[in-house]
């Protein structure tokens, strides 16, 4: 009877994560740039309407890093790239840059602030294989 009960529970747990998602993870980099205009004349256009160039101006691109049939694999390998970006960021030259201060969100993102407003951010992401951030809903 254990034998049964055994053979049973052993069957059960082979199957049971194929159950819970039958898709890979992916993961992805979001990379986003802010930048703030601070040409006076663009402004003084903008305030009086003749221009329609924004003020604030964000550019954001989707990169693909590697896929993983497990989440667990996709969580671990997001840990590894979220600190590899924390030791880039580590890495710059703040004086160079302009840079005011960087910002970690644990195992998320990594963003940097320059003095002029503008900013940077890396974040990190595991998707399933069915979602694709690149397009738009």
């Amino acid at each position: 009877m254990t034998t049964k009960i055994i053979l049973v529970l052993v069957t059960a747990l082979l199957y049971a994560e194929p159950a819970l998602g039958n898709c890979a993870w992916v993961l992805w980099i979001k990379d986003s740039y802010m930048s703030i205009d601070r040409n006076p004349w663009r402004r003084l256009l903008r305030e009086v309407g003749f221009s329609s160039r924004k003020a604030i101006d964000t550019t954001t691109s989707w990169e693909l890093d590697a896929a993983f049939p497990r989440y667990s694999e996709c969580g671990q390998a997001l840990k590894r790239k979220w600190e590899y970006l924390q030791r880039s960021f580590n890495d710059f030259d703040k004086s160079k840059l302009d840079l005011k201060h960087i910002e970690r969100k644990l195992h998320k993102s990594v963003s940097a602030r320059f003095k002029g407003g503008d900013s940077w951010t890396l974040s990190v992401f595991c998707l399933p294989d069915t979602i694709d951030p690149r397009i738009s809903k």
